[in-house]
């Protein structure tokens, strides 16, 4: 989603209270379509949906201000949210999220602890970069993905003898590498086509 009127790629909200974002909920419609593969329903769904557009952040008429983006309250008051609007609990589903211990913690507590994760491959690639001088972070950037290409176990081996390699000199890499690392490899364990491996492996 993003935020109309924004500067940026990836625009964000930050220190949004309750009520603002009880505000922003309102201005948001979900269409929960999982499992229909007939494309002509699609489009006429899509079709059939308000045209006008909804504006939320930046605006005297929401009146949004920035603030911490890592909120449990808030984080766990969407996943309701959603639940009410038709995103229905009982459904085994596949979460792609970033790092958000937040996030990753509401989807447990709303929607169980049987559905799986996909961390974010990108946001994951960018944070072990960030630890490492550039020409270094190039080649592991590199490194990761061909590891992401492979079946599960083969690539969690290959990245955890990386971080092995990155501990003895740059100890923070080496852990933002292995944290989370299991959940990098979720759609690999799904066995689900390297089409949609490319789609979901990121945010």
């Amino acid at each position: 989603m993003r935020v109309i009127g924004s500067i940026g790629r990836r625009p964000f909200l930050r220190n949004v209270t309750i009520e603002k974002f009880e505000s922003f909920r309102n201005h948001v419609d979900v269409v929960d379509m999982i499992g229909c593969e007939d494309i002509g329903s699609i489009v006429t769904k899509i079709q059939g949906l308000p045209a006008t557009s909804k504006t939320l952040c930046g605006c005297a008429q929401c009146g949004c201000k920035n603030g911490a983006t890592e909120n449990a309250v808030v984080v766990k008051a969407l996943l309701e949210r959603l639940v009410e609007r038709g995103i229905s609990l009982g459904v085994r589903r596949l979460f792609v999220i970033d790092g958000s211990k937040a996030l990753r913690a509401g989807i447990d507590a709303v929607y169980g602890e049987g559905n799986p994760v996909q961390r974010c491959r990108i946001h994951k690639a960018r944070n072990v970069a960030g630890y490492l001088p550039a020409e270094m972070g190039k080649y592991v950037t590199t490194y990761m993905k061909a590891a992401f290409k492979l079946d599960a176990s083969s690539g969690m081996k290959k990245l955890r003898a990386l971080a092995e390699t990155l501990s003895r000199q740059y100890p923070d890499a080496a852990s933002s590498l292995l944290e989370g690392l299991e959940e990098m490899f979720t759609i690999n364990n799904l066995g689900l086509s390297r089409k949609l491996q490319r789609s979901l492996g990121t945010t």
